[in-house]
């Protein structure tokens, strides 16, 4: 059963893990389809084939960098955590350290189960026809 604190580090966590990722994705759409935009009009690819694409895309892309997001996410999260010095009220209050990195052990699988789903999708496995 998780605890009020263990609720409150993963909402946390968890929510600064897909704010990572809503904001960065749209930048990578962005790249690629600025890289790509002139072999999509030269050979007038349909609009609903180039909308899947980056859908597809848009999970592999996700996959790719869930690494990168879950480390960046950790950092931020926790420097706010300790900014508002939430770490030493957790801390003076007698949590352990142990106690304090169960939320993020479990968020990191949350992730992970996700990221493994993501890479289980067919069509966004890296090899794309546009």
């Amino acid at each position: 059963m998780l605890s009020i604190l263990d609720r409150y580090i993963l909402k946390r966590y968890i929510g600064t893990f897909t704010l990572l990722l809503l904001l960065f994705i749209p930048i990578g759409i962005t790249v690629n389809l600025a890289e790509k935009i002139d072999k999509i009009l030269q050979n007038e690819a349909p609009f609903l084939e180039v909308v899947e694409y980056y859908i597809f895309f848009t999970i592999y892309f996700a996959n790719l960098l869930f690494p990168l997001f879950l480390f960046l996410s950790v950092i931020w999260f926790t420097s706010k955590l300790a900014n508002n010095t939430e770490v030493i009220a957790f801390l003076s209050s007698g949590v352990s350290y142990y106690r304090f990195l169960r939320p993020y052990f479990i968020g990191a699988t949350i992730v992970c189960i996700g990221a493994l789903n993501y890479g289980n999708v067919p069509s966004s496995n890296g090899k794309q026809r546009v």
